[in-house]
């Protein structure tokens, strides 16, 4: 019986838009994520030589815990074969080749024991609007686009200000829903890609720390690195549930992440999991609080300038019913 559902990431984009250089950088900053890398041939992905401890087989084993598995017997066999592992990783990162649909990729992620997390594609800053008119690669490329829930506009260092801003606003016109995030050669913070994660024991209250932190006198606290900011909630009184549904229906477009237990009313006898990814959103139905005290917490992470603390504090203030 398959309890662990493992959340897998496709990782999508063009050819040279930079799949491998933020792969690279993804295992160099797991902060203790074991990852399953799927690739099509060993040969091409290039994974930094410092980082491969061994090789067996069709496995490539990793320093830091992660491994990569070819996928010489098609996506099928590799995810089976992953899920069948004495130790599962904690996620999985499939780089599709650039000139398929991470889309039509992404559906493997529906068998028994995993979970789609999300789909990153990336656009070469400089390259991506003559590649998408291109007569014979241009529908495939806009397929990618408007496939990914995060869309990583990759290489801005290359071109002037002016330039990413029309590359940035054709985008937007392209796909009106999607998530961009501006980076140099995809170094992009882990937690902005994966979020926070699920603590799974809630009646531990140690296990929060990786939710929020619970350290503080205070129900929420904001926190700022660099280019993005958190914002989180720890509240024990029952919420509105669809003035919360539309609170997350109105974020800003830069709110890229959101993870977290919710106590509604509309059915306090359970706890409810939200999550956001890019511009995917829901609010599910999970299992009976039981034992646990009911409690809402959840951690929203965005681009600076995304989250105003002080409309999130009055608005999840007029949700609380007594």
């Amino acid at each position: 019986m398959i309890n662990k559902q493992i959340p897998v990431t496709v990782i999508g984009g063009y050819l040279g838009a930079g799949k491998t250089t933020l792969l690279n950088h993804i295992l160099r900053n797991n902060k203790g994520i074991r990852f399953a890398v799927l690739v099509n041939d060993f040969g091409n992905i290039n994974i930094d030589i410092d980082l491969i401890e061994s090789q067996d087989g069709d496995t490539i084993n990793l320093a830091n815990g992660c491994i990569c598995c070819s996928l010489a017997g098609g996506f099928g066999t590799a995810m089976i074969s992953i899920r069948d592992r004495a130790v599962l990783p904690d996620r999985v990162l499939i780089e599709a080749s650039g000139v398929s649909d991470p889309f039509k990729i992404a559906q493997y992620a529906h068998l028994p024991g995993f979970l789609l997390d999300s789909v990153i594609v990336l656009a070469d800053a400089e390259l991506i609007q003559k590649q998408a008119a291109d007569k014979y690669v241009g529908r495939q490329v806009i397929q990618q686009l408007k496939s990914a829930d995060f869309l990583l506009l990759n290489k801005v260092d290359l071109v002037l200000d002016e330039r990413r801003t029309q590359v940035g606003n054709w985008l937007h016109d392209l796909v009106p829903d999607i998530r961009i995030l501006e980076v140099n050669q995809g170094k992009v913070p882990v937690d902005m890609l994966f979020g926070e994660e699920l603590p799974e024991d809630l009646a531990n209250p140690e296990t929060l720390e990786d939710l929020v932190d619970d350290k503080q006198s205070e129900k929420h606290e904001h926190h700022h690195d660099h280019d993005y900011v958190t914002w989180s909630y720890i509240g024990s009184s029952p919420l509105d549930g669809a003035k919360f549904r539309a609170l997350i229906a109105g974020l800003d477009a830069k709110v890229l992440r959101g993870k977290g237990f919710l106590y509604l009313a509309e059915d306090p006898s359970v706890q409810f999991v939200f999550q956001l990814v890019g511009k995917r959103w829901s609010v599910e139905r999970g299992e009976a609080w039981k034992d646990r005290e009911p409690k809402t917490q959840f951690v929203l992470i965005g681009l600076a300038g995304s989250l105003d603390g002080a409309a999130l504090d009055e608005n999840l203030k007029n949700m609380i019913l007594t």
